[in-house]
């Protein structure tokens, strides 16, 4: 009976044991679920955001060329002879260079919150007949600058 009673209390501190691992090994298990959850928001995070930096420089890659479609537009247009001031922001004349005169010109385009913003100085000869040194410049774009 005494034998009985001891191994009963065995079985019980068996039992206890048994619980109590199956306890821990509930907790760990639910950490490790936790901290993978964590890591799959992480990854999820930092995709998203770069799906948002992609989109983003395709708008901007889209705005830049509307942007130089339009410049190209106002430029064949001075070349062509036109001289509306909506056109270009600036017109000068360098005394320096004979025939020669200069044209600013900026061209903006917005692609879903991307914005370009272009600019270009145009050059156009005119009658040099006059001049004593000949320009060594020939019509179209000299420098070209993008903000």
């Amino acid at each position: 009976m005494f034998l009985a009673g001891i191994q009963s209390k065995k079985i019980f501190i068996n039992q206890i044991a048994t619980t109590s691992e199956r306890g821990f090994v509930l907790v760990l298990m639910m950490l490790f679920l936790l901290v993978l959850s964590l890591l799959a928001f992480s990854v999820l995070d930092n995709s998203l955001l770069e799906s948002k930096i992609i989109v983003y420089y395709q708008n901007k890659i889209k705005s830049f060329y509307a942007a130089e479609k339009l410049l190209v537009q106002k430029e064949k247009q001075i070349i062509a002879g036109s001289e509306d001031t909506n056109i270009y922001d600036l017109k000068f004349i360098d005394p320096e260079i004979c025939g020669v005169t200069f044209y600013r010109i900026s061209a903006r385009a917005n692609c879903n919150g991307a914005q370009s913003k272009l600019q270009s100085i145009l050059a156009k000869v005119g009658d040099v007949k006059d001049c004593s040194v000949k320009p060594n410049i020939t019509h179209g774009r000299q420098a070209f600058l993008i903000e």
